[in-house]
């Protein structure tokens, strides 16, 4: 008999699903934590029942694994980390990059076209979901926040408010590539729930969205690299204040400022490869605390102290500095320059709202990355989802 759906599309909106509510799931099922690391390595039975890569990523794919080169000879040289943690923390490293291709090799354009209309109910079912919590967490306290601008903040079951943050960006994505409608009540309430969080980077990605809209479909056009450019400048001037706070302020307490001080540092001191995974800046650097944390006087400050380290992983180009050192950020830059090429190449006049989507959830990460740890954290892996929707027809 037949399916309605294709195992293709059954698997994504499934994976649709367990992005948004991971954190949900993992309260009850703590295995999940790790779903979007074993989501990652999918992509290595597909390479291998593929046979190769395709030719449009072998540019993108050299590099990283020229970074992951570059990061394994220093972890050999200096020896900070043991094998384990060098591991674990390359997987992180290469997830982003990785969920992209299995993107491109599951799911295409044509097959979100096919199914748009159950898509788009889908996506409509979740964010009416989020959009009622998020009303019973202002009439009855359901979730817990923290007071910003004098107003309570919202995060509903995630962890962190920015996770919540990110999810409305790939909502909204998802429900742009199947409705076709860049405004509308559901896009209405999922505004509401970004600006609930009260974080600056939502109040940043709403404006990323708005300009990527107005500019795209007021004219036709893919958007040049010169008004990327401009956009930029825009954003670092609006959030001047936000950005001195944190990387330019004189008080030696503040963890994303001395992190940016210290793994230039870093990078010159282990010049010119850096130190090696697992070692400043990254996820498992705090999980298996590197000792460089304690050489570089970076232990005594909150959030970074072998107790309590939640901010360790909180900012994407110290740690690339640090742990890959000078070249190693270079690459990495060319990385991200490829990334954004392939992007405005899969420009197409009839589908211009799946270029949105794509460029919209790229400058998210690409802003987020001054205060994240974007590229390499949870955010981005259901960003590489729309990333890598392929233009080519896959077999169901």
């Amino acid at each position: 008999m037949r399916l309605r759906y294709s195992y293709r599309y059954i698997f994504f909106i499934v994976s649709i699903y367990l992005f948004v509510f991971q954190n949900l799931i993992t309260e009850y099922l703590p295995i999940f934590k790790y779903f979007d690391e074993f989501f990652a390595l999918l992509c290595l039975p597909i390479f291998v029942f593929r046979g190769k890569l395709k030719k449009n990523t072998d540019s993108i794919t050299g590099l990283l694994m020229l970074c992951v080169l570059i990061g394994l000879i220093s972890s050999i040289i200096f020896q900070y980390q043991s094998l384990v943690p060098v591991i674990s923390d390359i997987l992180i490293f290469c997830k982003f990059f990785m969920i992209c291709y299995i993107s491109a090799s599951m799911w295409s354009e044509n097959m979100i076209d096919r199914y748009k209309k159950s898509i788009k109910t889908n996506i409509r079912i979740i964010i009416m979901i989020m959009f009622v919590l998020t009303a019973l967490h202002y009439s009855i306290g359901l979730y817990s926040g923290e007071i910003r601008y004098g107003l309570l903040s919202n995060k509903l079951f995630y962890s962190h408010e920015t996770y919540l943050a990110a999810i409305c960006i790939f909502l909204y994505s998802l429900y742009l590539i199947s409705s076709n409608k860049v405004l509308d009540i559901y896009v209405v309430a999922l505004i509401v729930i970004l600006l609930s969080t009260l974080r600056v980077k939502a109040f940043g990605g709403a404006l990323i969205f708005a300009a990527v809209v107005i500019i795209v479909c007021g004219t036709k056009k893919r958007i040049s690299f010169d008004k990327i450019i401009v956009f930029g400048l825009v954003l670092f001037v609006l959030f001047y204040n936000v950005i001195s706070y944190y990387f330019f302020s004189d008080r030696l307490d503040m963890a994303r400022g001395q992190m940016l001080i210290k793994s230039i540092q870093i990078a010159n001191d282990h010049f010119p490869l850096g130190a090696g995974f697992a070692t400043f800046g990254s996820y498992y650097s705090g999980e298996y605390y590197s000792c460089l944390y304690d050489k570089y006087g970076l232990s005594g400050i909150w959030g970074l102290s072998r107790i309590f380290h939640d901010y360790i992983a909180d900012a994407f180009w110290p740690m690339l500095i640090g742990q890959f050192g000078y070249i190693g950020c270079i690459i990495y830059m060319g990385i991200l320059y490829k990334l954004l090429k392939k992007i405005q190449n899969s420009f197409n006049i009839g589908n211009i709202y799946m270029y949105i989507a794509k460029m919209g959830c790229f400058l998210y990460l690409l802003v987020s990355s001054i205060a994240e740890n974007s590229f390499a954290g949870p955010i981005a892996i259901s960003f590489a989802v729309i990333i890598g929707i392929s233009s080519k027809e896959r077999t169901v």
